[in-house]
């Protein structure tokens, strides 16, 4: 076994289940095996195991991530367990005013980083992740609000009338998530009758408004166009804006 993959073995009990499926995923066939009979790869393993186990039973990307990682390159992949590269929590933002359009493409080329701007404001620029970065997308969330200055508007659940349509995300050049209905949207919401809206039902603050969690997380590349395409049928109430929240785990150089 090489110098450097017995140095590595050290740092499996702290780098949980990205540390042994890094050195599994990067490691020549002969290192695999010879690592193999290590009691302490052994006792890694059990642990990531139990680990991804636990996460299992409730939302966590960074589980999520974990079980994709051998679709990462090898160098992805030794950089996560050397610690050159982290996992962090993510979320990425994007709100653009609708005007009187009953369709709109939130992620669009020419989109820049900005928290002021009248078109359009975020933290994506050119509707793509930046150089060397990957992301799992685990969960998005849509809201909607009224304002005339994008940058001061409050976001809350959608309108009725973004709610009658579906939506498209696309990534990595292909669809991600086919044409699914805006309802998902809508988690575990009640209509309330004196104010005619909707908002979480009482006593359960456990889901964000317009939040969705994608059974089948997807994996995005680095510098790969997104699309997030969304149509409804009737048009929204003047000085309307739509933002649209990618949530997940993102790969970044630590």
């Amino acid at each position: 076994m090489s110098e450097e993959l017995l140095g590595q073995l050290g740092q499996i009990e702290r780098e949980g289940e990205f540390g042994i499926l890094g050195l599994l995923n990067s490691s020549t066939d002969d290192e695999v095996i010879g690592a193999l009979r290590e009691p302490k790869i052994k006792s890694a393993i059990d642990k990531a195991l139990a680990f991804r186990k636990t996460m299992r039973k409730g939302y966590d990307s960074r589980s999520e991530f974990a079980e994709r990682i051998s679709m990462l390159d090898k160098g992805l992949q030794r950089d996560l367990l050397t610690g050159k590269r982290q996992l962090v929590d993510t979320e990425l933002f994007i709100a653009r005013p609708l005007g009187a359009k009953t369709t709109i493409k939130m992620l669009q080329p020419g989109d820049k980083a900005q928290l002021s701007g009248s078109l359009q404001i975020g933290m994506i620029n050119d509707a793509k992740l930046e150089k060397g970065e990957v992301f799992l997308l685990s969960a998005i969330q849509l809201t909607f609000g009224i304002n005339a200055t994008l940058n001061e508007t409050e976001f809350v659940q959608l309108e009725p009338a973004i709610r009658n349509g579906y939506w498209e995300f696309k990534g990595n050049g292909k669809v991600l998530v086919p044409y699914t209905s805006n309802e998902v949207f809508m988690p575990n919401l009640a209509k309330d009758d004196t104010t005619n809206h909707y908002s979480l039902v009482t006593g359960d603050g456990t889901k964000r408004i317009g939040y969705y969690k994608l059974a089948n997380p997807k994996l995005i590349f680095s510098q790969t166009q997104m699309e997030f395409n969304i149509e409804w049928t009737k048009q929204a109430t003047a000085n309307a804006n739509l933002k649209v929240t990618l949530i997940g785990s993102r790969i970044l150089t630590y």
